[in-house]
């Protein structure tokens, strides 16, 4: 939520619509209906350019976004704690599967590989990207997943 803010304040409109579309994604994963549709509003503005009423609405939709992380905070730890460690290497080799499966249109494997890289207990600065992926994966947005996929690759090998 502060990256959004900060997006917004500086006028990176393709930015703050990237990470308004993960936490859309986010929400409608784990049943918050209403705030996914506040996001999505936000990420149509976003999308418009409409800067002027992004700065009107953006601060009530992330008040409302903060309340719900707080209550959902300690489901979200405990779903994390199930996951799986895995090797950077591992990482890799699936976020590699992700692009080769999208760049062949093979959906039903890109789907299967997503669900596996789910299951990974990824670095905490990585994890945002991870959902991000995940919502990219379900919109097939096809460049997107490989453009990201890339990124994390080169983030995990750093």
């Amino acid at each position: 939520a502060v990256k959004i803010e900060k997006c917004l304040a500086d006028g990176l409109l393709k930015e703050y619509t990237i990470e308004v579309h993960a936490l859309k994604s986010t929400a409608r994963m784990i049943g918050a209906m209403e705030l996914s549709e506040r996001f999505y509003e936000l990420e149509k503005l976003g999308d418009a350019k409409d800067q002027i009423t992004l700065e009107i609405l953006t601060p009530g939709v992330l008040s409302l976004y903060r309340n719900m992380k707080i209550l959902l905070e300690p489901f979200a730890k405990s779903m994390e704690q199930e996951k799986t460690s895995v090797s950077a290497e591992e990482m890799i080799e699936a976020l590699t599967q992700l692009k080769d499966a999208v760049d062949s249109f093979d959906l039903d494997e890109a789907d299967k590989v997503m669900r596996k890289i789910e299951g990974y207990a990824f670095p905490e600065h990585l994890r945002v990207k991870v959902e991000q992926l995940s919502a990219f994966v379900s919109d097939v947005a096809m460049e997107d997943v490989i453009n990201l996929a890339e990124h994390l690759i080169i983030e995990i090998q750093e």
